[in-house]
C-alpha cells in the first residue's frame, strides 16, 4: 500500500470516528502513529481545513511545533462541494479555518441554499426571476391599459361616479385652493370641468379646470339661475368684513 492509499484510508477512518462523535484524543493519536509519521500535504490540508480536530495533536505526533503545522497548510485552500441545485462539483476558496468551518456547517445544515449554487445555476435562476418580473410588469401594464380603455369608453355619467374620477377631482379642487379658477368664488358648489377629453381615464392636471357651478353653466352656454348670480366675494372676505363692522 503506497503513501497515498494509506492517507486515504486514514482520512476515511478519522471521518467515521468524527461522524460517530467518538473521536477521543487517544484514538486520534493512535490513528496518526499508525501513519508512521507521514507528512502528507493532502492529509495536513484535509485535517486542518475539513475537520474540527485540535491541530496540536497533529503537531505532537509529527514531532513539530503548532506554528510549523500552520506553515505547512495550503492558503488559500479550495474546498470542494456540490452545487445545491445541479450537483456539479465546484470549489470555494477559504483563507481561515473559521471561514472553512462556517462554510462546511452552512452546507451541512442547508442554510441559504442559493449561496452554494454554481455560477451557471445562479445565472439561470436570475434569468428566470427576471422573466417572471417582466411578465408581472407586462400583466400590470395590460391591466392598467384595459382600465384606461374602460374609463375612456364608458358612459360619461358612469365615469363621473368612478373612484378614479372622484379621487382625481378632489386632488384638483385642493390644487385650486377650493375656489373657482375663473371668478374666485368659494361660496357655491365647485365642479371640475374637462378642457379636453383626449386623455379621459388618465387625465393630466392641465386637462381640467375647477369652476363654480355658475361659471360651469356659462362655459356650456347654459342659462345661470338668478340665485347663483351673486357678488363674487368669498366667504373669507365676508367674514373679514363682518369682523371689521
Amino acid at each position: 500500500m503506497n503513501e497515498k492509499q494509506v492517507v486515504t484510508e486514514y482520512m476515511r477512518y478519522v471521518t467515521e470516528l468524527e461522524e460517530k462523535k467518538v473521536l477521543a484524543k487517544a484514538e486520534m493519536k493512535k490513528c496518526l502513529k499508525n501513519m508512521k509519521g507521514a507528512k502528507s500535504q493532502e492529509f495536513i490540508d484535509w485535517y486542518y481545513w475539513e475537520t474540527d480536530n485540535d491541530t496540536t495533536i497533529l503537531a505532537e505526533i509529527l514531532g513539530v511545533g503548532h506554528n510549523q503545522v500552520v506553515k505547512w497548510v495550503t492558503v488559500p485552500y479550495q474546498l470542494s462541494y456540490q452545487c445545491q441545485h445541479c450537483k456539479q462539483t465546484i470549489f470555494y476558496s477559504c483563507t481561515s479555518r473559521n471561514d472553512a468551518k462556517s462554510f462546511l456547517s452552512n452546507i451541512k445544515n442547508k442554510r441559504t441554499k442559493e449561496q452554494y449554487y454554481c455560477q451557471q445555476c445562479k445565472d439561470n435562476i436570475q434569468r428566470e426571476q427576471n422573466k417572471k418580473l417582466a411578465k408581472r410588469a407586462q400583466t400590470k401594464e395590460l391591466k392598467a391599459r384595459d382600465k384606461n380603455i374602460l374609463l375612456h369608453t364608458m358612459p360619461y355619467d358612469e365615469f363621473l361616479q368612478t373612484k378614479y374620477w372622484k379621487k382625481f377631482a378632489k386632488e384638483r379642487l385642493h390644487e385650486a385652493g377650493c375656489k373657482c379658477s375663473k371668478c374666485g368664488r368659494d361660496d357655491i358648489t365647485l365642479q371640475v370641468h374637462h378642457l379636453t377629453y383626449e386623455r379621459r381615464g388618465h387625465e393630466l392636471s392641465s386637462d381640467v379646470i375647477v369652476l363654480c357651478k355658475a361659471c360651469h353653466l356659462e362655459t356650456h352656454n347654459m342659462p345661470v339661475p338668478k340665485y347663483m348670480i351673486k357678488n363674487p366675494i368669498s366667504l373669507r372676505d365676508r367674514a373679514m368684513q363682518a369682523i371689521g363692522k
